[in-house]
């Protein structure tokens, strides 16, 4: 089913006529749609991607693609593939309060999200991805 597909389908929903003048314009019903799209892949978590971000010994948290909703898996290229585990930042509270301060090291083993940006623990000490 395309998008001109689904705006009819739409406007026959609302109770309207295709052809006559709409309450809706096809710019809102697009909106509309592309809003639909996002929420039902958000829930049904059907929409992947891979995206890589690069990792160095200076940066706490690292932003995250625009288009990110939640991640699925999280694995360090560096020099083999390991996966990194979900953490929170209470769970770091409680395993090491001084966490944030922590000295870096090679291979991470946990990651952890704040808003739109991503932190790994402990702190990588040189490049990976």
């Amino acid at each position: 089913m395309n998008r001109q597909q689904i705006r009819e389908n739409v406007v026959q929903r609302l109770g309207e006529t295709i052809g006559s003048e709409l309450h809706w314009t096809q710019a809102e019903l697009n909106d509309a749609i592309n809003e639909g799209y996002k929420e039902v892949s958000f829930w049904s978590q059907s929409l992947e991607k891979n995206s890589d971000i690069t990792l160095n010994g200076t940066t706490i948290l690292y932003a995250l693609p625009s288009d990110f909703f939640l991640p699925i898996r999280v694995s360090l290229r560096s020099p083999t593939v390991k996966r990194l585990y979900p953490t929170t930042l209470h769970d770091l509270d409680i395993w090491d309060y001084s966490w944030p301060g922590h000295a870096a090291v090679a291979s991470p083993r946990y990651y952890y999200l704040l808003g739109q940006y991503m932190g790994v623990y402990p702190p990588a000490s040189g490049a990976g991805t």
